[in-house]
């Protein structure tokens, strides 16, 4: 019994942690929105997209790990069953950028982002 209780707790403290992970995102996501507005208006469409998408991850792991904590603290199968498939989804997601980074390793270049804020810069 001892050794499901830890396991819950360990459960519940890491859907904790992926829950402020996820609320630090959807904050930092919003500030660079915010602040940056003219300056990612002003280059290229792939770096604006940046922010959406931190704040979109952000959002999806608030809903781990909101599935997460109901489904350990109900201890409702159901719930836990969600939460497993959202992560599974999330780890192929992962998989699936890192192949696609690595196949288009060649199109970026390390001074491409220093360039683009030196040309924004300029105007």
């Amino acid at each position: 019994m001892a050794e499901h209780l830890v396991l819950k707790l360990l459960v519940y403290l890491f859907n904790c942690i992926l829950f402020l992970c996820g609320l630090a995102l959807v904050v930092g996501g919003s500030m660079v929105q915010i602040q940056w507005k003219d300056f990612l208006n002003s280059v290229d469409s792939k770096i604006f997209i940046a922010p959406i998408l931190l704040i979109v991850a952000g959002v999806i792991m608030i809903c781990i790990a909101i599935f997460g904590c109901f489904g350990t603290r109900k201890s409702l199968p159901w719930t836990l069953i969600v939460f497993a498939i959202l992560l599974a989804i999330v780890f192929l997601l992962e998989i699936a950028g890192s192949i696609a980074a690595y196949f288009e390793r060649s199109t970026v270049s390390s001074d491409s982002s220093v360039d683009i804020v030196f040309r924004s810069l300029s105007k």
